[in-house]
Order: C-alpha cells, then structure tokens, then sequence
C-alpha cells in the first residue's frame, strides 16, 4: 500500500538558496548515502542506512565557494560542485583530508554556473546563465572558451533562467536525459522547453508557456511537461490544495507525482486523478516549508526554520512507499490480482468505460469483505470525481451500488470521509443517496439495502456537516435536510404499510384475532437510528 514515512533530520544548513538545485543531491548508485551541501563553504556525503552519519566532508574557502550543490559524477566516480565561473571536481570519499586540496581539479567556464545537474550512471551536466548546456568532459575540452554552437543553448539570448530539471529517458538504453528547462522575459509569461540531451547533441522536443508566478509548478512526467492549473488542477483533476496553489513537483513513476506543500506530502495518481497517500507536516515540522525535492523515487526531502539558531535550517527527510496499483492499495477503480479477477486498475476502469459493469462487480466480490474504508471511500470518490453522481443507468451506477453494499465500520467510515472525500463530492454522493430514499420501494432491496443508504447518510452527516454549514454555494445544508426529512417520512410510510398488511396476513391466516396498528415510526425506528 502506497505510504509516506515519518520525517526525520538529516542535517543542518545555511539560508543560502541554491538557485540551481536542491541542497541535497544522491550520492553514488551502489549506496544509500545522500550528498549535503550544508552552505558555501561545506558539504557532506552522509549515509542514510539506520540513523544518518557523515560518512566524509569537503571543505571550502570564502574565496573559492559553492555556489551550486554538490553532485555525484558516476563517469570519474568523483563529486563535482561549481563555484562561481569555475566547476571543481572534488575527490571520492575515500581520500584522506589532507590531500583532498592537492587532488581537487578546477575546471573554468566563460560564465557564471547556473546549475550541476546530476544523472544516474553518468557525468553531470552544466548549466551556465548564458543558457549553454554542456557535459562536463565537454567543458575540460575547451576551458574558458564561450560556446558559440547554438545547438548548445537552452535559452535564447533575452531570457533569464528561472529553473532546470533532468530526468533519465525510461525510453531508451544508455545515457540519453530529458531536461525541462524554465525561462523568462522581463515580461510576459514563462517558457518551459523541453530537451533531449544526447551524447553529441541536444534536440528540443517541445515548448510551452504558462502564466508567470512567483515559483513554477512543472516537473518532468513521462517524457513531457506536467503543470499545476491555476485552479490546482492536474491534467484536468483538482487537488485538494488549500489556499494559493503552489506546490513543489516530482515524478515517482509513469502515474503518480509527489505533491508537495507548505504544510503536507502527499502521492497524487495522474491517470485517475486521484491522492493515494498524504501526511501532514505537526509541530516544528509545520513550519513554512522553504523547499522540497524528491532525491530518489523511495526518499523526499524538505527544509524549514531551525528555530533555536538565526540563520540555521534543518533539512528534514520522508521515505515513500509505492504501492502497486490495484484495488486495495491505489485510489482508482481497480481489482486485486489473483482468483481469475481483473489484476490491474486500468482494466478495471476500461470495463467501466466499455460499458461491462458484471465484470467489475465480479472483480470487486472477492476482495468487497477485505476492502479498507479508506479505499472504499477513494473508490466512490473516483466515480464522483466530476461533482455529480454517474448517469442514471450507466454500468458506473452499478459499479457504486456494488461499492455501497460492501461491509465498513461506521467510525472508521467516517473518518475517511472527511479526509479522503472532497467536499463537493460527498455533496454529490449526499444528494444521491436522498434521491435513492426518495424513490425507494422494496423491488431495491437486494439492489441497494436501506440499511446502507441510511449507514451512508449518517457517516456522511458526521463527516461533512460542519463544512456543509459553512458552505455559502448554491446547495444549502437546510434545503439538504428538508429533502432529506421529506424522504424519510416516505420510508416510513412504506413500512407503516407494510405492517399493516403483515397484520391483515397474519388475521387471515388466524395467527391473531385482533389488529393492531401502531406508529409506522416503531416499526422502522431501528433501521432508521
């Protein structure tokens, strides 16, 4: 099941912010350990396996400091950092202090170094203000020499760079990356370009603007750019993101994003468009996040105030657990694998769309006893992700009243509903579930029991009733519980017949010699309590 781990420090470091990169960058492949980059004048390869230590650190001068975090060069197995208008290549980890200067390596640059940018199992690239995007073999072949190639520059000549991301191509063997490049004018909106960097050249695949903000929400996704909405939507689903909608970006894998805020992380799946894990920052922790980056697809990191020092920040640390995306585990429509029923949430959702609801309830009857309120609440949600209740008849209706039948724990049920229900979805659900009440006759007994319907309302209620009041939009609370009395004085009406014709059954059968009709309210007030 997809999960977000509690934070934990993993060191301490100055308020210099690194235009050009996190602070924290991976340390070599065929390790656990994590590069910090504590300042400008110090940095530490520090092991995460059990409790964080420091396995080594590189110290620099005033006259000679970092001006970009520190990453790792698989190609030399060395670690390079940029200061200035010069890149230094520092020596591996296993080296003694004292010959550390003598076996640092300077590199110089016709400009200021904008941004390293590690990749996997290769030599970095470095991005200079000018907008040139070079190897770092590249720039040892021409020292302090401008590049006048255009096939290099990654921005044009009136543009400032405002960010730069590189990503591994999933696509193909070998070294080739893609890289999201965001720049600007003095006016006018931002451009995010989207390269491919090959072993000679590099390609631009695309180009897009997006209104300009204070810091953009892009991260790279599948070989494309993905880009939070001004309304914080993504590819067309909202987030739940309260207040202005600025949120940190980074793919985990060809589905999911880590979404993170000021005051929370959570998992986001792209293709159902719905949250699959969250955690929210307490205490010191919640604190305004300063930044967030995503070091490997297992491990994010974030930076808030140190509180106790001036000028000190702690650099906190979450682990992430992906789950695979099937029906207990992903919030989408989806079925476990095993007994011959559909494995995937995709297939189950493409059952939905062709119209074959049998298959899905089928898929959905041998895990519906197991089914964890949390994903059973995520899966009504995704069929009320639009605010409105399927269409009457559509093999979605069939699929939610299968959903509805299945066993949960009222308390449980509620709290997951206020967490993991929006509120214009449980509105939608609400409005739904009356309209069930209002039409209700005993031919919907074995489609939709009364107990479910009322079990739903009343978790709903709970969960929501305090938003709902508060709520100044079109549906007001008072005109829900009107409709909602109304339908249930029908309900009542429906029983109260009933008995009455169980009494007269039993008269003529001679089980009773004399009527008797009480208030149809006795009758259903168990069920309806």
């Amino acid at each position: 099941m997809t999960s977000i781990g509690e934070p934990f420090v993993l060191a301490t470091v100055t308020n210099e912010a690194f235009r050009g990169g996190f602070c924290v960058q991976p340390g070599p492949s065929e390790s656990s350990s994590v590069i910090v980059t504590h300042g400008q004048l110090s940095a530490s390869l520090v092991e995460l396996e059990g409790r964080p230590f420091k396995i080594r650190t590189w110290h620099t001068s005033h006259a000679e400091p970092f001006t970009c975090p520190v990453v790792y060069d698989a190609l030399r197995a060395r670690y390079v950092a940029a200061s200035r208008d010069s890149v230094l290549i520092l020596p591996p980890q296993d080296e003694v202090a004292g010959g550390a200067e003598a076996t640092r390596e300077r590199v110089s640059v016709p400009d200021r170094v904008f941004a390293v940018l590690h990749r996997t199992g290769g030599e970095p690239l470095i991005v200079l203000d000018s907008g040139v995007c070079a190897t770092l073999t590249e720039l040892q072949g021409s020292p302090g020499k401008r590049f006048r190639s255009k096939k290099s520059r990654i921005c044009g000549d009136d543009e400032e760079l405002v960010s730069v991301q590189a990503a591994a191509d999933a696509s193909r063997n070998g070294l080739p990356t893609s890289l999201l490049v965001v720049s600007s004018k003095a006016s006018g909106p931002y451009k995010c370009r989207l390269y491919r960097v090959g072993d000679s050249e590099i390609e631009q695949i695309s180009e897009t603007s997006i209104p300009k903000s204070d810091k953009p929400s892009v991260c790279l996704f599948n070989g494309d750019l993905l880009s939070l909405g001004k309304d914080g939507s993504l590819s067309g689903r909202k987030l739940p993101l309260p207040g202005p909608h600025k949120a940190f970006l980074a793919a985990l894998d060809d589905s999911r994003v880590l979404v993170g805020l000021g005051d929370r992380v959570l998992v986001w799946n792209v293709r159902f468009g719905t949250m699959e894990a969250s955690r929210t920052l307490e205490g010191q922790q919640a604190t305004a996040v300063k930044q967030w980056a995503l070091i490997r697809k297992d491990l994010a990191c974030f930076v808030v105030s140190g509180g106790g020092v001036a000028g000190s920040n702690n650099v906190m640390c979450v682990s992430v657990k992906l789950g695979r995306p099937t029906l207990c585990q992903v919030v989408g429509l989806g079925a476990r694998a095993g007994g011959g029923v559909l494995t995937t949430a995709s297939e189950v959702a493409a059952k939905v769309c062709t119209g074959d609801p049998s298959s899905v309830i089928q898929a959905l009857a041998p895990v519906a006893d197991a089914l964890p309120e949390r994903d059973l609440v995520a899966l009504v949600g995704r069929l009320f992700q639009t605010g409105a209740p399927p269409p009457a008849g559509s093999p979605e209706i069939a699929v939610l009243h299968s959903l509805l039948r299945c066993p949960h724990t009222c308390d449980i049920l509620v709290q997951c509903l206020r967490k993991y229900l929006h509120s214009e979805q449980a509105t939608a659900l609400f409005v739904y579930l009356i309209s069930v009440l209002e039409s209700y006759s005993l031919a919907d007994r074995d489609e939709m029991p009364l107990e479910k319907v009322i079990d739903w309302l009343s978790c709903l209620l709970d969960a929501h009733f305090n938003r709902w009041a508060l709520d100044t939009g079109p549906i007001a609370v008072g005109d829900l519980l009107r409709r909602l009395s109304t339908a249930v004085s029908h309900v009542q009406e429906l029983f109260g017949d009933l008995c009455e014709l169980e009494q007269w059954l039993m008269l003529v059968l001679g089980k009773t010699d004399t009527l008797k009709f009480e208030d149809p309210s006795l009758y259903t007030i168990e069920v309806l309590e």
